[in-house]
């Protein structure tokens, strides 16, 4: 088998059409004047990097048909436009999109795309998640921070029910059944971590008030949002450990805690009042 490196070649505009069955890498990191992917014939490619190709606009089609591809890395690719309106990447278990900030539709996901684990859009310009990612049934990390331009994030992300890290920067996550368990196929019934750092339109989160719904939450991120009040709801978190609020300059309230709190930290929260009796004897408390 063949591993092929051309980073920071300044040569290459478009990879030229060939066949190359033997080839199971090619790196193409850096290379500033790649315009386009074209036609690849590669059916054995298990790797496949262009990241900080800032000129990238257009991938082929072909490429989202590969089977065997395992790790897909685009980060940072700022021009890129066009991905394959479909991927059926059987194999594929990390997508790394970060950083694309021209990208603004993602493609179709086909139900065979069952081993992808971690799916990376961090800073990307994308407006909306197909409904198409509830086929992304061995998804467990989901990150979207700082993904400016996106809107309400579809039901069927609701499916993702081995989802265990979501990390977001919008407050447009709104379950719409009463609870959600296993059996209903419906929930995020695995998920450990939930993280909105950053998102200052943050005032409230209705989630903190469906407790239900994350049956094993561990850790809630609520840095530099602008939430006021942290609910007494979210005392019934069965297996919550750590709630992060720091520098939360609209923070003054926390109404409760529940009895798996270990960690608080609320460094920066000027306006907090700390005071209640009880309320933090259980825990660590950072000030």
């Amino acid at each position: 088998m063949i591993d092929v490196d051309l980073s920071d070649c300044k040569f290459i505009t478009e990879l030229p059409k060939l066949w190359a069955p033997n080839l199971e890498s090619l790196e193409l990191f850096g290379c500033e004047n790649l315009v386009k992917l074209t036609e690849l014939g590669a059916p054995n490619l298990k790797y496949l990097g262009h990241s900080y190709c800032k000129n990238l606009v257009e991938i082929d089609e072909c490429f989202g048909s590969l089977e065997k591809l395992k790790k897909w890395n685009l980060r940072n690719c700022g021009k890129l436009q066009i991905l394959p309106s479909q991927l059926r990447l059987k194999s594929l278990y990390l997508f790394i999109l970060s950083g694309c900030t021209s990208l603004e539709k993602l493609p179709n996901f086909h139900p065979e795309m069952e081993r992808l684990n971690t799916l990376l859009l961090e800073g990307s310009g994308i407006r909306e998640v197909p409904s198409s990612i509830k086929h992304l049934n061995k998804l467990e990390k989901l990150y979207l921070f700082g993904c400016k331009n996106l809107g309400d994030l579809p039901d069927s992300i609701y499916k993702l029910q081995q989802l265990r890290v979501l990390d977001i920067s919008t407050a447009k996550l709104r379950p719409t059944c009463d609870s959600f368990d296993v059996s209903s196929g419906y929930g995020f019934v695995n998920m450990t971590r939930l993280d909105f750092k950053g998102y200052e339109g943050i005032i409230e989160l209705d989630l903190l008030m469906k407790p239900d719904y994350f049956p094993a939450l561990e850790t809630i991120n609520l840095d530099c949002t602008n939430i006021v009040t942290i609910p007494e709801s979210i005392s019934r978190f069965p297996r919550l450990i750590q709630l992060n609020a720091q520098n939360c300059k609209l923070l003054r309230e926390i109404q409760g805690l529940p009895q798996s709190i270990r960690e608080v930290f609320v460094e920066g929260s000027m306006l907090l009042n700390t005071s209640p009796s009880g309320l933090f004897n259980q825990v660590s408390l950072f000030l």
